[in-house]
């Protein structure tokens, strides 16, 4: 999902970003506001067996170690 297009989410949500929130922070906060655990691309991905997870592709794709 683009990133302009999540920020929008997220402002429909409630939720409180700014044009320097990257696309795994903006979707951790969704998922926060929404009740669910925010753990998109953190190391809880490896051991993630949320198949149906709205965020899942874009959790499990790769970051550089110096991104985190």
């Amino acid at each position: 999902m683009p990133q302009d297009h999540l920020r929008r989410l997220a402002q429909r949500l409630g939720v409180r970003c700014s044009f320097r929130d990257n696309k795994v922070s903006l979707i951790r906060a969704i998922q926060a506001r929404v009740g669910q655990v925010p753990c998109c691309g953190t190391e809880d991905k490896h051991d993630c067996e949320l198949a149906a997870c709205r965020w899942r592709a874009e959790c499990q794709k790769p970051i550089a170690v110096w991104l985190r």
